[in-house]
């Protein structure tokens, strides 16, 4: 039964996870404290959540909130230049080779005439 409960755990994780860092990226930028009031998560789940994507450079914070009443908080936003996508397309006539940021924005594209020859037989 520990099993069991371990494996939940570790799921209840990602899914929390997935759930803050999908939030981090919809919003752009967002603060620790919006993100425990939108997700319902306590705050110090938060804080845990936002530790471990910082350390797998994920997210990264970019400054202090300007509006607002009491002490300024730390906003975070996703850091898209962290991990990059490659996309390929082999086409009959041309290939196409792309790298996208995490956002899906199109870092870098080549294409380049394909040397298809079919066979005749």
């Amino acid at each position: 039964m520990l099993y069991t409960t371990t494996g939940n755990l570790r799921l209840v994780q990602k899914i929390n996870r997935a759930l803050v860092l999908n939030l981090i990226k919809d919003k752009g930028s967002i603060s620790r404290a919006d993100i425990s009031k939108i997700t319902k998560l306590t705050r110090s789940t938060v804080s845990s959540i936002v530790d471990y994507l910082i350390k797998k450079d994920l997210i990264k914070e970019i400054g202090l909130t300007s509006s607002g009443v009491g002490r300024k908080a730390i906003l975070l936003e996703l850091n898209s230049k962290a991990y990059y996508s490659i996309g390929v397309d082999l086409g009959t006539l041309h290939t196409t080779v792309a790298i996208t940021d995490l956002l899906g924005r199109v870092e870098t594209k080549i294409e380049y005439p394909t040397d298809y020859q079919q066979d005749k037989d």
